[in-house]
């Protein structure tokens, strides 16, 4: 969970979506074995692009097992186990928490297709409206979503692909930006709709429990003085943490009281079979991904 707030940290302001996806209370799990730190399922996200496994190592070279090993290395290619049924085991926590993650995930985007479905909603992305001198891009439930919300999202987007080795002014990147356009500005109405829905819930938020969650955030990045670091490198300062927590944590209540109020313990209990086919579909995952990489050789 901390690993997970840690990507907020670096996106301030971004829309809630990515957290739907990304935040703790998506992986909050019951199971000890869970409260393990595990990596991210090998299944796509929207956001959160899973853990690359080296297309070009040899799983029977002795040194493969590299003490120094990036610890964000997925479970399944650290293991060598001696066979099948071990290997399995191995995998079970991961496993275990990949299928609860995905299970919440699929009821909270339900959930948001729902809101969405009941909400009035109007988009001008192709011509954009003029509201007292901001151009509005959508309009959800009367609130407007303005074109500087989206070139925001965009900008982040652009930081993904530049960690991503892509060059943010290519071409390229342009052209994928523009192809996301669509989606971001989607991401932007579900944000909307989620907050919304956190209003008229009636959740409130301390300051106490702001004051917790940043305290949170500053224990994890090693202190107030290396959190504010990080923060100038994208120009927030601690008090512009402090009040994008105050808006964000009405949401992730809500978000955290809809999952306790619609799935149970045994919801998020797997059969054999479940965990058997999920331990086989990483596995053909893996023997793809090492099959593209001996191509490439």
């Amino acid at each position: 969970m901390a690993r997970q707030k840690n990507r907020y940290l670096y996106t301030a302001g971004i829309f809630l979506v990515t957290a739907l996806l990304a935040l703790g209370l998506l992986t909050g799990c019951t199971d000890d074995a869970a409260d393990e730190p595990l990596d991210q399922p090998m299944d796509e996200e929207i956001f959160d692009a899973p853990d690359e496994v080296d297309p070009f190592a040899d799983p029977d070279d002795p040194e493969m097992e590299d003490p120094a090993a990036p610890l964000d290395e997925d479970p399944l290619s650290m293991m060598e186990p001696e066979d099948e049924a071990e290997g399995f085991e191995q995998a079970r926590p991961h496993l275990e928490q990949q299928l609860q993650q995905q299970r919440q995930d699929e009821l909270l985007m339900d959930h948001i297709e729902e809101l969405r479905d009941m909400a009035e909603v109007e988009t001008n992305l192709d011509d954009p409206v003029d509201a007292d001198g901001k151009m509005v891009v959508a309009v959800v439930n009367g609130e407007h979503i303005y074109d500087d919300d989206l070139r925001q999202m965009e900008q982040q987007e652009l930081q993904q692909l530049t960690m991503m080795g892509l060059d943010p002014d290519s071409e390229e990147a342009q052209q994928m930006i523009e192809q996301f356009r669509p989606q971001i500005l989607e991401n932007l109405i579900a944000v909307t709709l989620i907050k919304q829905a956190s209003v008229e819930a009636g959740i409130e938020v301390s300051e106490d429990e702001v004051e917790a969650e940043f305290q949170q955030y500053a224990q994890q990045t090693g202190g107030e003085e290396a959190l504010q670091q990080q923060l100038d490198e994208i120009g927030l300062s601690l008090d512009d943490l402090k009040d994008e927590i105050r808006q964000q944590l009405p949401t992730q209540k809500y978000l955290e009281q809809f999952l306790s109020e619609h799935l149970s313990d045994e919801d998020l209990q797997f059969s054999e079979e479940e965990l058997r086919e999920a331990y086989e579909q990483q596995l053909r995952q893996q023997e793809m991904m090492e099959e593209q990489g001996a191509d490439l050789m």
